[in-house]
């Protein structure tokens, strides 16, 4: 049996979605288990916004909000859970941007969840985790939502 690498630097991609909020409790599980570094990741898309026409502006605005908020609770949970975190709110095209700061950051894992801004979106825009998956340098930790029922 091959022994797991180490890992260094986790990083976690969010969004603030439920799912992402999913994929941040095994980030950290993995981080705790690991010892190694957690960044947190929220890209904000601002062509999203900007079909918006006279209402961009706005609307960009509150995916910053957002996106800082979804920061604001990984950087609380994490040091709830022990785990120190650096956060980074950056903007671009979100699938490239996250691969492009998990390799500025050094990352040697990066964990996402299945699902993100909307199940509408993925289908028009193509499903962010499955560009990271095809284009990441490095090994994706995809969480999916249990498809058990509870009793």
């Amino acid at each position: 049996m091959h022994e797991l690498p180490s890992y260094r630097t986790i990083l976690f991609a969010t969004d603030g979605s439920d799912f992402a909020a999913l994929a941040e409790d095994h980030a950290l599980a993995l981080v705790r288990q690991t010892g190694a570094r957690m960044e947190g990741l929220c890209v904000v898309d601002h062509h999203v916004a900007s079909q918006l026409g006279a209402l961009a502006s706005e609307a960009a605005e509150e995916l910053r909000r957002d996106a800082q908020s979804a920061l604001d609770r990984l950087t609380e949970r994490a040091h709830q859970a022990g785990v120190d975190v650096g956060t980074h709110l950056v903007e671009g095209r979100i699938g490239p941007t996250i691969i492009s700061e998990a390799t500025r950051l050094g990352a040697d894992l990066l964990v996402v969840g299945s699902h993100g801004q909307g199940t509408l979106l993925d289908v028009l825009m193509g499903s962010v985790s499955l560009y990271i998956l095809h284009h990441s340098p490095i090994p994706v930790f995809i969480v999916r939502p249990s498809q058990q029922k509870e009793s």
